[in-house]
C-alpha cells in the first residue's frame, strides 16, 4: 500500500516536470548509474536562467551486491541544480553546478552490522524515506547531443518503517543519506 503511494507521488512530480513551460528549454533523457542503484533521469534545461531540473528514478540496492538483501528499494529525486561556473574547451563544456532538491522513496537504511561482517544478512524493513537534498556536480557535453553528469548528492531526512520486532513504527534519521553522500553518481544523457 505505501509502495503504491510513492509511485502515485513519483508519477505526479514526473507529470509536473515534464508540463513545463517550454521556452528556451531543452530536455536531455539517460540513464543513472551509482554504487546507490541504477536507474532513469530527466533533465530539463533553463538556458535563460543558468539552471536545470533533474528528475531522477532508481533502483536503490543497498544490500544487495553483498547478497545480504533480495529486494531492492526505489528512489526518486527532484533537483533544481544553478550553474556556478561554466568553462569550454575546444571539444568539450564544463558546467558546475550545485542545487536543492528532494527525496522520496521506499528503501533500507543503514545498519551496524553493515561493514563488520558480510554474512550476517540485513534485519530491518523497507521504509518510507523523505528528505530534502543537496546535489553538487560537473556535467561534460559533447556536441550537442551528448552530456555526462557525475554528481554526489547528500539526502537529509527521515526513515519510517515498520519496527521487526515490536510491530509499531520507528521514526529515525535516514544514515544511508549522509553515508552514502561520496558515492559518485554518474549519469549519461542524451539531448532531445
Amino acid at each position: 500500500m505505501i509502495v503504491r503511494r510513492i509511485l502515485h507521488i513519483i508519477v505526479v512530480l514526473a507529470a509536473a516536470l515534464l508540463c513545463t513551460d517550454a521556452g528556451a528549454q531543452r530536455v536531455g533523457a539517460g540513464i543513472f548509474n551509482s554504487l546507490k542503484g541504477f536507474g532513469l533521469q530527466l533533465d530539463s534545461d533553463h538556458f535563460e536562467d543558468f539552471y536545470f531540473d533533474s528528475f531522477t528514478v532508481y533502483a536503490d540496492i543497498y544490500g544487495i551486491p553483498t547478497a545480504r538483501s533480495n529486494a531492492p528499494g526505489i528512489k526518486a529525486n527532484y533537483s533544481r541544480n544553478y550553474v556556478v561556473k561554466v568553462l569550454e574547451s575546444q571539444y568539450v563544456g564544463f558546467d558546475l553546478y550545485v542545487g536543492p532538491g528532494c527525496t522520496l522513496g521506499y528503501v533500507k537504511d543503514f545498519e551496524v552490522n553493515y561493514y563488520r561482517d558480510t554474512s550476517v544478512p540485513l534485519v530491518k524493513n523497507h521504509g518510507v524515506v523523505a528528505a530534502l537534498s543537496g546535489t553538487f556536480g560537473c556535467r561534460f557535453e559533447f556536441g550537442r547531443r551528448i552530456l555526462i553528469d557525475l554528481s554526489f548528492c547528500l539526502d537529509a531526512g527521515l526513515h519510517i518503517r515498520k519496527d521487526e520486532e515490536m510491530g509499531n513504527i520507528s521514526v529515525g534519521l535516514y544514515k544511508n543519506g549522509i553515508f552514502q553522500t561520496p558515492y559518485p553518481q554518474v549519469t549519461i544523457l542524451t539531448v532531445f
